[in-house]
């Protein structure tokens, strides 16, 4: 019998995981795939189970997922968000919830940054008018994961930061893309791409 805890589609409470890195390892006797990533801008590590392969589902660094575990912590079940690229759209993200009332139990919400001030961030999702915010986050206090793909040639960072370091379209004309969890109108989860 598996018992799957915090399973990735069937519980939108699960948080969301930046991926830095899969790798074959040891585990006991088997060989089997080792997740590294990203969450609150801090890197953990966890094995996927034995016969289960996360690479074979084309799952790559910049990806966000949901996880679901096993009793013994092991990965057993996900479910990719977003898959990165550079030219990411909107439409790009799974399970996108615009439409749900503000305090509604879980709502992940993409789009570009139009502007911080004071730890508000503003986002709008339709590239060609970027004047229309549709979404209003306070971040001041909020811990956020950044993926950096400009932070060196042909390489890629990725760290903790604070709000002071999104890059917007008011400062520098080439918006950060953000993906933002909220349970209950609270920030769970704030993922920026830059």
């Amino acid at each position: 019998m598996v018992v799957i805890k915090n399973y990735a589609s069937g519980n939108p409470s699960t948080e969301l995981v930046l991926v830095d890195e899969i790798t074959k390892v040891l585990n006991g006797d088997d060989v089997v795939e080792c997740l590294s990533y990203y969450k609150d801008g801090n890197q953990s590590e966890i094995f996927v189970d034995y016969g289960k392969s996360l690479l074979q589902t084309g799952i790559k660094q910049g990806d966000i997922l949901r996880i679901g575990t096993d009793a013994k912590g092991d990965v057993v079940n996900w479910k990719i968000i977003f898959s990165y690229k550079a030219d990411a759209v909107a439409s790009d993200v799974n399970e996108v919830n615009y439409s749900s009332p503000f305090n509604t139990t879980d709502r992940v919400i993409f789009g570009y940054v139009k502007s911080v001030n004071d730890g508000v961030l503003k986002l709008y999702r339709d590239e060609s008018n970027p004047d229309i915010i549709d979404e209003v986050f306070n971040l001041n206090d909020i811990t956020l994961t950044i993926y950096d793909s400009g932070a060196a040639k042909e390489e890629y960072v990725i760290r903790s930061g604070k709000y002071n370091e999104i890059t917007t379209r008011d400062a520098v004309g080439t918006p950060a893309m953000a993906i933002v969890r909220t349970n209950l109108a609270q920030i769970k989860d704030v993922i920026i791409y830059k």
